[in-house]
C-alpha cells in the first residue's frame, strides 16, 4: 500500500461506467465516512496512476473529504445527499464526470492505494472482472472498456470467459463503439434490440452511417424497426454496388436506368450522405432491386438524388434526359426512321405525337434495331405485332411493318364512313353533318359508331355509373383524346376506328332495388392493379384465406374451360381484347395469381362475391335476373337483369 494525492490519480481509459448512480454513491460515502476505507478492497492503480480497480470507491472518497469540511461529527444522509446533488449540478448531471472537478476541491489530500502488477491486457481483463457483476454497467461503458480490450489484443473470446458472459454478449457491445451516438442512445433506452447493433457496424463506414439513420429516424414511428428487419435492410444494402443500366430490350427502361444511374453518380460526388442515406431507406423498403422497372420506386429516388427534376409528383423524363444522357438525340434514333406521316392512332412516342415538336432527347431513346414497344390496342392483329398482351413489337422491322399495315387500315377505314379527313372540331362530333350520296341510316359502321358516340355521352348520367362493376370510358385505356381517324366526328374510342362488332347494356335492378349500371363489353381498365379497382368489403367473414382462392380459381376454371356463350370472366378487371381470334378466357386467371399476392382479405372477399355471381350468370345463361352487390360496400344485393343499351 501506497498514499498517493487524489490530484494524482486519472481515470483508467478502459472504465466500464459512463453514468454512476447518485443514491449508491451516496450510500458509498456515507459508508466511508462511517468507517473509512475497506483495507481488503483497495483502490489499485497501475504504474500511470490510472484506476484499476475502485473507481467508485474514489469517486465516494472525494465526495467524504467535501461532506467533512461541510459537516462536523455523523452528518445525516440528507446532508450527504446535499452535497452530492450539488456535485452533480456542478457537472452537467452526470456524476461519472465529476472526478476533474473533485480533484479541483481535494486534489491536496491523500488515499492509501495498491499497485497492480502486470502487462496491458492482465490490467484490462483484472478491471473488467472487478467491476463487472459489482454494479451492471451501462451497455456504453461496456462497449468502451470490451473496445479498450480489444485494441489490447484481447480477444472477444477471452473477455467474454473473464466476466462470465457469451461471446454473442461481448460482440453486441463492441459494435456500439463503432455506431452514431443516436442510434446507440435509442439501443440503450430499450426501444431498439441490442442485435441491431452488429447488423449494421459490420457494413462499410457509408453504408453503417447510413442505415444507422434510417433505423434512428424510423425507431420514432408507431412501428419500430425490428431485428429481422433490419438484418434483411443491411444484407441487401452490404449486397449494393452502384446501379447497374440492365440489358434489356425496353429503351424506356433501360432510360430510366440509366438516367438513375448518372443521378446517383452526381448525387454521390455531391452530397453523398443523403445519397446514401436514400440508399439505406431503400433497403429497408426492399425497393432496392432494379427500381426502374417501377414508377413509383424511380421516383422515390429521383427525388432524394435530384429533386428539380419531379414535377408535379412525376418524373419530368424529358429535362431529365436531357441532364443525364444528353446523346439520346433523335436524330440517332431507330424510331427516327418512321414515315413522317402521323397515323391517327400512335406509338405513346414523344416524336409521333402531332401536337408536339419532336423533342432534344427521348426517353424511348435507343440505337438497337431490336426492342419491345408496347403499341395501342387498336394494333391487335396487325402484321408484326405480338399474339399476347400487352400488345407490342420487339425490332425496327416488325414497328414498320406494322405502321404500313395501320395506315392501310386507316386509308380503308375512311372509305368506309363515307368521310374524307376533316378538321371538324370535337364539339360538333355529337351531330356530323352526312355526306352527299352516301346512306348514313344504312351503313353499318355508321350504326356502330352512333351506338359507341351514344353511350359515351350518357353513360356516366346512370346512378350506377360508380358501381365497382361499372364500365365507365373515363377508366378505360381505349378512349382516346382524339379520334382514331382523320374525322374528327368519329368518336374518341379505339373501337370506332373500324368496323367492328361492338356491344353495351345495362345492368338492371328489379323494383328499383339498386342503381342502374352501365356496361360496356369493350371496356378494358386503364388502372391495372385490381386492388385499386375493387373496393373492401365492409364486412368480411372469417373465412380461411386459402378457401376463398380455391373457390376463385374453381369458378374461373369453370367458365375458362366449358367456354360459356357469355364471354370471358370479370372483363371490368381483366378487359377485353380488341383481336377477334384472341381467346380471353383465362385471363382473368392468368391475372388472378398475378394479383391474388397484392389483395388484402376484404378486396379478395368482393372479388369472390363478384366472381360468384358472374360465374352463375355465365353458368345459367338463362337470361334470369342474378344477384349483385348494389354498391362498394358489399352488404346489400340485388336481382339484377341485362338490358340492351339500346332498349333503355
Amino acid at each position: 500500500m501506497m498514499p498517493v494525492k487524489f490530484a494524482d490519480l486519472t481515470v483508467h481509459p478502459a472504465q466500464m461506467r459512463t453514468t454512476i448512480d447518485r443514491t449508491g454513491i451516496a450510500r458509498l460515502t456515507q459508508q466511508i465516512l462511517a468507517s473509512g476505507l475497506d483495507p481488503h478492497r483497495p483502490i489499485v492503480v497501475n504504474r500511470q496512476n490510472q484506476v484499476v480497480s475502485g473507481h467508485r470507491r474514489w469517486l465516494a472518497a472525494m465526495l467524504a473529504v467535501l461532506v467533512g469540511r461541510e459537516f462536523s461529527g455523523d452528518p445525516t444522509r440528507e446532508e450527504i445527499e446535499q452535497v452530492v446533488g450539488r456535485v452533480q449540478a456542478a457537472v452537467g448531471g452526470n456524476l461519472a464526470d465529476a472526478y476533474d472537478y473533485l480533484k479541483d476541491q481535494c486534489g491536496d489530500e491523500e488515499i492509501e492505494v495498491a499497485r497492480f502488477e502486470g502487462d496491458a491486457q492482465a490490467e484490462i481483463l483484472a478491471l473488467q472482472s472487478a467491476n463487472f457483476g459489482q454494479q451492471e454497467a451501462d451497455p456504453k461503458g461496456l462497449a468502451r472498456t470490451f473496445y479498450a480490450a480489444i485494441e489490447a489484443g484481447i480477444p472477444p473470446s477471452r473477455i467474454a470467459a473473464n466476466i462470465g458472459r457469451s461471446v454473442r454478449f461481448v460482440k453486441n457491445h463492441l459494435a456500439l463503439h463503432s455506431l452514431p451516438a443516436e442510434l446507440v442512445d435509442l439501443i440503450v433506452a430499450g426501444r431498439l434490440a441490442m442485435g441491431i447493433a452488429p447488423l449494421i457496424a459490420a457494413l462499410p463506414s457509408d453504408k453503417r452511417e447510413a442505415l444507422a439513420r434510417v433505423v434512428a429516424v424510423r425507431s420514432q414511428t408507431a412501428t419500430p424497426p425490428t431485428l429481422q428487419a433490419v438484418k434483411e435492410a443491411a444484407a441487401r444494402l452490404k449486397a449494393f454496388d452502384g446501379f447497374r443500366v440492365p440489358m434489356t430490350t425496353d429503351p424506356a427502361l433501360r432510360n430510366r436506368a440509366r438516367v438513375l444511374a448518372a443521378a446517383w453518380q452526381l448525387a454521390l460526388e455531391k452530397t453523398p450522405k443523403r445519397a446514401w442515406v436514400a440508399v439505406a431507406d431503400a433497403a429497408y423498403l426492399n425497393i432496392l432491386e432494379a427500381p426502374w422497372t417501377d414508377e413509383d420506386k424511380t421516383l422515390a429516388f429521383i427525388h432524394a438524388f435530384d429533386g428539380q427534376m419531379v414535377v408535379g409528383g412525376r418524373v419530368d423524363w424529358t429535362a431529365a434526359m436531357q441532364k443525364y444522357v444528353p446523346d439520346a438525340a433523335c436524330t440517332g434514333c431507330v424510331f427516327a426512321q418512321l414515315p413522317d406521316r402521323r397515323l391517327n392512332h400512335e406509338p405513346n412516342l414523344p416524336c409521333r405525337r402531332q401536337e408536339e415538336e419532336k423533342p432534344e432527347v427521348c426517353p424511348y431513346w435507343t440505337q438497337e434495331p431490336t426492342f419491345t414497344l408496347p403499341v395501342p390496342w387498336d394494333w391487335a392483329g396487325l402484321e408484326g405485332v405480338s399474339e399476347e398482351t400487352p400488345y407490342r413489337v420487339t425490332s425496327l422491322t416488325d414497328l414498320l411493318r406494322a405502321w404500313h399495315a395501320r395506315e392501310a387500315a386507316e386509308v380503308e377505314s375512311e372509305g368506309e364512313s363515307g368521310h374524307k379527313p376533316q378538321t371538324t372540331s370535337p364539339a360538333a362530333a355529337s351531330s356530323p353533318a352526312p355526306v352527299a350520296g352516301s346512306d348514313e341510316k344504312e351503313s353499318p359502321i355508321r350504326k356502330m359508331r352512333d351506338l359507341i358516340r351514344d353511350f359515351m355521352a350518357h353513360h356516366e348520367e346512370l346512378a350506377g355509373a360508380d358501381h365497382p362493376l361499372a364500365t365507365r370510358c373515363a377508366a378505360c385505356r381505349h378512349k382516346l383524346e382524339r379520334s382514331p381517324t382523320r374525322d374528327e366526328t368519329v368518336p374518341h374510342c379505339a373501337w370506332a376506328g373500324r368496323l367492328r362488332t361492338v356491344a353495351f347494356s345495362i345492368r338492371r335492378a328489379g323494383n328499383g332495388d339498386g342503381p342502374d349500371i352501365p356496361w360496356c363489353r369493350q371496356y378494358a381498365p386503364r388502372e391495372e392493379d385490381w386492388a385499386n379497382i375493387l373496393p373492401p368489403h365492409d364486412g368480411t367473414p372469417d373465412m380461411p384465406r386459402e378457401w376463398v382462392i380455391g373457390q376463385i380459381r374453381k369458378m374461373a376454371d369453370d367458365v375458362a374451360r366449358m367456354g360459356f356463350r357469355t364471354g370471358a370472366l370479370l372483363e371490368p378487371l381483366t378487359g377485353r381484347p380488341m383481336k377477334k381470334d384472341e381467346n380471353h378466357r383465362r385471363w382473368f386467371l392468368k391475372q388472378f395469381e398475378e394479383q391474388v399476392g397484392q389483395l388484402s382479405d376484404d378486396h379478395l372477399w368482393m372479388l369472390y362475391l363478384f366472381v360468384l355471381a358472374d360465374w352463375w350468370r355465365n353458368y345459367r345463361h338463362d337470361g334470369e335476373a342474378i344477384a349483385l352487390p348494389v354498391d362498394a360496400s358489399g352488404q346489400r344485393f340485388a336481382e339484377y337483369k341485362v338490358v340492351p343499351w339500346e332498349e333503355r
